[in-house]
């Protein structure tokens, strides 16, 4: 458990900087803007604040989807069925990560109609600048796909939890705040080629994570055929025959 916690939070810190700033870099530069101009100075204060809020947003999101993702886990577990998951987890994170570093050609990704609301929404939220339109536009947008999101929505399905399904999605979302956070307080020092070596090093960690999901339902899968013969062998192993059963002494 520890060892995917830490490997969670690593891939997150690593495809925050080579990922995730991409993705949400404009939109959180777009509100520190518009901060600084609402607050006319650029106190150090005054940016943490919404960036914390607004990553407060994504993780409360994140561990909601966690939670849900957690049920599908759970159900599978319940029907015995969770080495299955974990060997089509670990499947599915290796795929994905030979997507990351470009091992593959690109899935194709379905813009679902469904989310366009979303990023409406939190455009609007933007237009009238306050604390709490900053959490909430980072509870709407957590709703967004993104393939790193879909690594860590993989994972918490394969933890057969719903408390370790929502710690795992939990963990990831910290990963990834400080490469944001560094982006809202104007720090551009990460260069392309830096952001894609960084890339490269998250899908790394990803292909390791999904091995070893892979293994662990590999693991797991031929556990109850060995528990069982154990079991029937010690049982006949100590079986009396059942005629002395009722032998007087």
């Amino acid at each position: 458990m520890i060892l995917d916690l830490t490997m969670m939070f690593i891939f997150g810190l690593t495809v925050g900087f080579g990922h995730c700033i991409g993705m949400c870099g404009g939109f959180v530069v777009a509100y520190s803007l518009k901060v600084q101009k609402r607050e006319g100075q650029n106190r150090l204060i005054t940016l943490v604040i919404p960036h914390l809020l607004y990553s407060a947003g994504r993780i409360l999101t994140y561990s909601f989807l966690g939670g849900l993702f957690g049920v599908i886990g759970l159900t599978f577990d319940l029907f015995n069925f969770q080495s299955y998951l974990q060997i089509f987890a670990g499947i599915v994170m290796i795929i994905l990560a030979a997507e990351l570093a470009g091992w593959i050609p690109p899935i194709p990704k379905v813009e679902l109609s469904l989310f366009k609301p979303f990023r409406r929404f939190a455009g609007q939220l933007m237009n009238d600048l306050t604390l709490t339109n900053v959490f909430v536009a980072g509870l709407v947008l957590g709703f967004l796909p993104c393939g790193a999101v879909y690594v860590a929505v993989t994972k918490s399905i394969s933890t057969g939890s719903i408390p370790f399904a929502m710690l795992t999605m939990i963990v990831y979302g910290l990963g990834t705040v400080p490469a944001l956070l560094l982006v809202g307080l104007g720090a551009n020092f990460v260069s392309a080629g830096v952001r894609v070596r960084l890339f490269r090093l998250s899908a790394l960690l990803v292909l390791l994570l999904g091995s070893y999901t892979l293994y662990k339902g590999w693991v797991k899968l031929q556990m109850p055929t060995g528990m069982i013969r154990n079991k029937i062998e010690l049982m006949q192993k100590h079986a009396m025959p059942p005629a002395r059963l009722h032998d007087e002494p």
